[in-house]
């Protein structure tokens, strides 16, 4: 696996824990929103397509420049598999947000 630079995973890190410690009700999905080094979104986006939990990666006429939707059946498993796919891209620039969707009451 290709290493992402340090302060990707930990802002990464820092969102994805906000997921897993709010008082909510659970929801397995996350958006994520990054920029990518110019003219790297495709090939980006055609290699996230194929990480375990991705279910859709598309590129966006930024910035920013992909969207990446992960879902797990635990909110555990999310994170990490967040985790991991964030670490697998080596040429994210320094945008990342992560969005956690809204369950309807």
């Amino acid at each position: 696996m290709r290493e992402c630079v340090p302060w990707v995973i930990e802002e990464a890190r820092r969102q994805a824990q906000r997921f897993s410690i709010e008082e909510q009700p659970v929801n397995n999905r996350v958006y994520a929103l990054l920029d990518i080094a110019h003219g790297k979104a495709h090939e980006v986006a055609d290699m996230l397509r194929n990480r375990p939990g991705v279910v859709l990666v598309d590129p966006l006429k930024g910035p920013p420049d992909l969207i990446m939707v992960i879902e797990a059946s635990a909110r555990e498993e999310l994170v990490s598999l967040t985790l991991q796919a964030l670490n697998s891209v080596e040429s994210m620039t320094e945008g990342l947000r992560l969005l956690d969707c809204q369950l309807e009451d």
